[in-house]
């Protein structure tokens, strides 16, 4: 019974453990990472419309937004090549409302405003 136990506390605490590691995308220096610039037109191009970019901790370029059919996408994405490490696609599709709001500002001071001009936008910022 206590081996039981002892089983599923080590289960629980390796599970636990896991879930609070971040994707790690790289360890090259960032003098090898494509720009936010690049990676944002590279993403636009796809056909991504893109609510928020940033970069973690784990070193990646993470990106909130619509993929080209509409779905609701969470990617994180490798900087020196732009390659997905990690994807979450949502079911649900962007609506004509959620298509013309207006996107969230990046989170990171060197993006410009390349991550919003996809989308329309109302009123000033």
């Amino acid at each position: 019974m206590k081996t039981r136990h002892l089983i599923a506390a080590t289960a629980t605490l390796l599970i636990g453990s896991a879930a609070f590691a971040g994707t790690e995308c790289t360890t090259a220096p960032q003098t090898n990472w494509m720009t936010q610039e690049q990676m944002l037109q590279k993403l636009v191009d796809t056909g991504y419309t893109i609510e928020r970019f940033l970069v973690t901790k784990g070193n990646c370029y993470e990106m909130y937004g619509w993929d080209k059919d509409g779905r609701r996408v969470e990617i994180y994405h490798n900087p020196v090549d732009g390659k997905v490490v990690k994807a979450k696609t949502s079911t649900s599709v962007m609506t004509a409302t959620t298509r013309n709001a207006t996107p969230t500002k990046t989170t990171t001071s060197t993006t410009t405003s390349t991550a919003t001009s996809t989308t329309p936008t109302t009123g000033t910022m």
